[in-house]
């Protein structure tokens, strides 16, 4: 973004701050690495995309029924979420969960038309939240939102027990631990994933492990980095 661009977007938070009686920290992405995600502090749905330090002029939105969690950031489910001060969308209703879900790791909300052989999300949330294994990533799993399809992580170190429901104990969980994705057996590497450019494969000494790009970013095979706006992601 060109500093006059950035300036006048500043200059516009600013006086929307002040009719909202919000505080906007204008410095918000300084000394970020590109395509963090900060809170846009006047819709609890929304978000601003860091590059270069600065705020890009291309806002971000979570999908419909999902909100910002700044902690991690990512869009997630209401029940996760403490909007706080920061308004809800115009119309939108929390609903109380009857169970509360796993809520460590980043989330990417998958395509629905990624491998059809496998088990999928139903169409109409069940009374409990329904949790799905992710076939090539141990450390990931599967929440299911409406026929939505997001992808959560596990904390270091722990992966996804199906049988609980939850991240365990890589000693409690049956993880296989073949090569997918043909991955070189030494050193550290990234691969394009075979499902599409919203998520791509790290390698490292032969084991593979699924990673995804943040909202509107897609994975460049000649840059090997998740990059704004690629043109897979439309």
């Amino acid at each position: 973004m060109c500093p006059k661009t950035f300036h006048l977007l500043v200059i516009s938070l600013l006086s929307l701050s002040v009719s909202h009686g919000e505080d906007f920290n204008p410095e918000i992405c300084q000394d970020k690495p590109d395509g963090t995600q900060v809170r846009n502090p006047f819709q609890c749905n929304m978000f601003f995309i860091c590059e270069g330090g600065m705020i890009d002029e291309n806002e971000g939105m979570c999908p419909d029924g999902l909100l910002f969690n700044p902690d991690p950031a990512g869009c997630d489910i209401p029940a996760n979420v403490n909007c706080g001060a920061v308004p809800l969308p115009p119309g939108f209703e929390t609903e109380a969960p009857t169970q509360t879900p796993p809520t460590e790791g980043p989330t990417t909300v998958l395509p629905t038309t990624q491998q059809p052989d496998r088990e999928r999300c139903p169409e109409e949330d069940p009374e409990e939240p329904v949790f799905l294994s992710v076939a090539d990533d141990c450390a990931a799993y599967i929440l299911c939102f409406h026929g939505r399809e997001i992808l959560r992580k596990c904390p270091a170190g722990l992966q996804w027990n199906k049988l609980s429901d939850d991240c365990d104990d890589p000693t409690k969980v049956t993880c296989p631990e073949h090569n997918l994705y043909g991955c070189p057996e030494d050193g550290i590497d990234f691969l394009p994933h075979p499902d599409g450019c919203r998520r791509f494969i790290y390698c490292r000494d032969g084991f593979a492990r699924v990673q995804g790009c943040s909202p509107y970013h897609g994975y460049d095979v000649e840059k090997k980095t998740c990059v704004f706006n690629v043109a897979c992601w439309t």
